[in-house]
């Protein structure tokens, strides 16, 4: 049993026996109406950073009702916690992740809990948890990323609708517009095939750097789609399959022993004039 579900077990069958005896059970079950979405705190100092959950409207005006409890919860099993709403349904609760969370985008909800009136969840706060802190996680992404312009990457590769690539390309590419830490596939269509699996930074740029493989014939059509894993929309590259770029050839041959050859029979030859030049002509006795 989590320490989140042991919390509601024991609050309520102690707070149950209060309501009981203070003659609240039976009463007409209040209407709440929405509950606000509460205030997160961000936190810095790494994954475990304390950080803060606050809200507003956990209210039970039953006479001799208690105060509400708030419950904690995520999809990660490294957290839960809980705490009362005060008198007027407010709230404030420091907490923090467990070692061992998992970097990347966490969920968590906010329950305030009536007791035997039942409970009723706050919005979702979706936050992100990385190697500095614990931060907001921004709003949902509506369009495809983009990639980023010569300007600001002046070794990337810019393929436009339509280019072609040649077999072999290696190419880099840098793309803005994912979520914090989202993992990027790269995938080759029109036979299915996976270049590469990237993961984004803090702040949602992903550097990427494949090799276009031999996927169908020299100027067939074909299609490069990334594909993030927390729901950003795919953005998809159409272009040609070019041809391999041809190399020289390389024929094996040595040519270091004649050009070694050559050189000293030029020396050799230098030599020979200088001497001749420097003798006197013999003239005849008498």
């Amino acid at each position: 049993m989590s320490r989140t579900t042991l919390r509601r077990y024991v609050n309520g069958a102690l707070l149950g026996l209060v309501l009981t005896a203070g003659g609240v059970v039976g009463a007409p079950a209040a209407t709440a109406a929405d509950l606000p979405v509460p205030t997160f705190t961000p936190a810095t100092g790494g994954p475990t950073a304390r950080f803060t959950l606050s809200g507003t409207g956990c209210t039970d005006t039953r006479p001799g009702a208690p105060r509400p409890g708030i419950i904690l919860d995520s999809t990660t099993p490294e957290f839960g916690d809980g705490t009362l709403a005060d008198a007027d349904g407010s709230w404030s609760l420091p907490t923090n992740f467990s070692n061992g969370v998992a970097l990347g985008a966490h969920t968590i909800v906010a329950t305030c809990d009536r007791y035997d009136l039942g409970e009723q969840a706050y919005p979702p706060i979706n936050v992100i948890v990385s190697a500095t802190g614990v931060t907001l996680a921004t709003t949902t992404t509506t369009t495809a990323p983009t990639q980023a312009t010569c300007s600001t990457c002046t070794t990337c590769t810019t393929i436009a609708a339509g280019d072609t690539v040649a077999i072999g390309k290696v190419v880099s590419m840098k793309l803005t517009g994912y979520k914090p830490f989202e993992v990027v596939t790269v995938t080759m269509r029109s036979t299915p095939q996976v270049l590469g699996t990237f993961t984004a930074n803090a702040a949602g740029v992903v550097t990427l750097r494949f090799t276009v493989p031999q996927n169908g014939a020299v100027n067939s059509n074909h299609t490069l789609t990334f594909s993030g894993s927390m729901g950003t929309p795919d953005l998809v590259l159409p272009f040609k399959l070019g041809a391999a770029a041809r190399r020289l050839a390389f024929t094996g041959a040595d040519v270091t022993t004649p050009l070694a050859l050559g050189t000293g029979l030029v020396l050799a030859g230098s030599a020979a004039l200088v001497i001749s030049r420097r003798r006197k002509p013999e003239t005849d006795q008498v």
